[in-house]
């Protein structure tokens, strides 16, 4: 029988802060986004890395509390968020970052990025040892070239890698190898061994490794079209290095592991989302890519409008502000007049039924200045695991669902509920766009994209087709950007670059 992965990642509290601390969260889910819930919250040290112990049912994590002082630590907790323990107390270790269990030693490691430091212990927190340190005093602390930031192990290779990711933007990234033992007669200050693989990266971030393959996966999440991205490196010859990126067009790509068992990588970004391809890169979903490449993708495939959906817009968190951007699959609901009798009748409340993962469609009559959907249903969908709501129609308690920081893209505003003139009349139909501009219909399971840009509905027949064009176009388009800035004209590049993404659609017949 198959088995799939549960799991694990924190939220470092950016959407519920308390005045200017973050309260952070580690959350758990099943391996499709399902199941959602909340292990331990209110941690308002700072956590960052991540680490799980399956065999002894722990989770540890690291704190970087304030990082211009010597005050992070490490802490275990049990799988159920209970029995929260320091391990690594104040005073050792400055601002851990990320943070790995190797079960072959059962040792922990963790780099240390204030502290310009890369550790190791048992998993008890005793006997920590330093491996590496690039450099000492507050001078060098203000230099992020220092700063280890992120850690990888291959206890078969018997070598370590880190990374020190330098100024934010700043290409001067760097990803370095050593043993795990330091060479005699040496310290963590002079390692003979230390050696550079990769330099001038935008920013990078996390590392896994997939030690079947001798590769490692890599965030970086600065500047594209470099940047912002998931890459692979392969690690079978130190002396010739390659890096190819596998996923681009993230906001600011953070965490990262791998699923080797499952072939499947599962990753996120400061946009609050967690995202999942396959090892490759390939079976990019829907959430990797923007409302206008969508469009773009189902325009060469002749639908109508590109989907787009027209006159919906955000209206939380912000008023068509930011880089919000909702993806899901459509669970629609659908109003009716409550004169029409002979529409059937909904039992129980539809916000209580909406699945983790989804977007919430709700579709209202035409001509209706009530509003069809509040502050409460925000909390309960959010409760629930929706990523957004989309309203064909008004909605109404604006601060409320700004307040949770919960996307709400509709039609217009109001202040007075459905209840005087509207009923539900289904759940899960395919609803149409109350629109005169143009007509559409919204499925249950279609994909809902909605960023600043607006609302594009990817039919589930099409995702296919859509998403392997907009692959090849975005990088296309990319290319284009650079060529741009170094003087070539658009009609040049555009000729040059976006030949393939032609040739990919004539070559399928699409």
């Amino acid at each position: 029988m198959e088995k799939r992965s549960h799991l694990f990642f924190l939220d470092v509290g950016f959407s519920n802060a308390k005045g200017k601390k973050l309260q952070g969260r580690i959350l758990t889910c099943c391996y499709d986004g399902s199941g959602l819930r909340t292990l331990v919250d209110a941690i308002g040290t700072a956590p960052d890395g991540l680490a799980i112990d399956p065999e002894h049912q722990h989770i540890y994590h690291t704190n970087m509390a304030v990082a211009s002082t010597n005050s992070g630590f490490i802490s275990r907790i049990d799988i159920d968020g209970k029995n929260d323990t320091m391990i690594i107390p104040q005073g050792v270790t400055w601002t851990p970052k990320q943070l790995t269990l190797e079960p072959k030693t059962r040792k922990l490691c963790w780099s240390d990025r204030e502290g310009m430091r890369v550790f190791r212990s048992i998993l008890d927190g005793s006997n920590i040892e330093m491996l590496i340190r690039t450099a000492e005093g507050d001078e060098a602390r203000k230099d992020a070239r220092n700063h280890c930031v992120r850690i990888a192990v291959d206890v078969d290779r018997h070598v370590f890698y880190w990374t020190q990711k330098g100024p934010s933007k700043g290409y001067a990234g760097r990803l370095f190898c050593a043993g795990l033992d330091i060479p005699d007669g040496e310290t963590p200050d002079n390692r003979s061994d230390k050696r550079l693989i990769l330099d001038r990266l935008p920013e990078p971030i996390n590392l896994d490794l997939n030690l079947k393959e001798i590769v490692m996966c890599m965030s970086d999440k600065r500047d594209p079209p470099f940047g912002n991205t998931i890459n692979r490196v392969d690690l079978n010859n130190h002396d010739k290095v390659e890096k190819n990126i596998l996923v681009k067009k993230l906001h600011e790509a953070i965490g990262l592991t791998l699923d080797i068992e499952n072939s499947q990588m599962y990753f996120t970004d400061l946009l609050g989302a967690v995202y999942t391809s396959k090892m490759d890169g390939s079976d990019e979903k829907a959430e990797t890519f923007g409302s206008c490449d969508v469009s773009d993708a189902l325009l060469k495939l002749s639908h109508p409008h590109g989907g787009f959906l027209s006159n919906l817009t955000m209206w939380s968190p912000k008023r068509q502000e930011g880089h919000t951007k909702i993806v899901g699959h459509a669970y629609t609901v659908k109003y009716v007049r409550k004169n029409h009798g002979t529409d059937p009748k909904v039992h129980g409340h539809y916000i209580d039924s909406i699945p983790a993962g989804s977007v919430v469609f709700i579709s209202s009559p035409p001509g209706i200045v009530n509003a069809v959907y509040g502050g409460l249903m925000s909390n309960r969908a959010q409760y629930s695991g929706a990523v957004g709501t989309i309203v064909d129609g008004r909605v109404r308690d604006l601060q409320e669902h700004r307040d949770l920081e919960y996307p709400v893209f509709a039609r217009d505003i109001g202040t007075a509920s459905p209840q005087e003139l509207l009923r539900v009349s289904a759940i899960n139909v395919p609803v149409r766009l109350q629109s005169e501009d143009q007509e559409a219909i919204i499925s249950p399971g279609d994909y809902l994209i909605a960023d600043l840009n607006g609302v594009v509905c990817l039919p589930k027949g099409l995702a296919e087709k859509a998403l392997a064009l907009m692959a090849s176009q975005v990088e296309a388009d990319e290319r284009i950007a650079e060529d741009l800035k170094k003087g070539r004209t658009f009609q040049e590049a555009g000729k040059e670059h976006r030949a393939n993404v032609k040739f990919i659609a004539d070559e399928k017949g699409w």
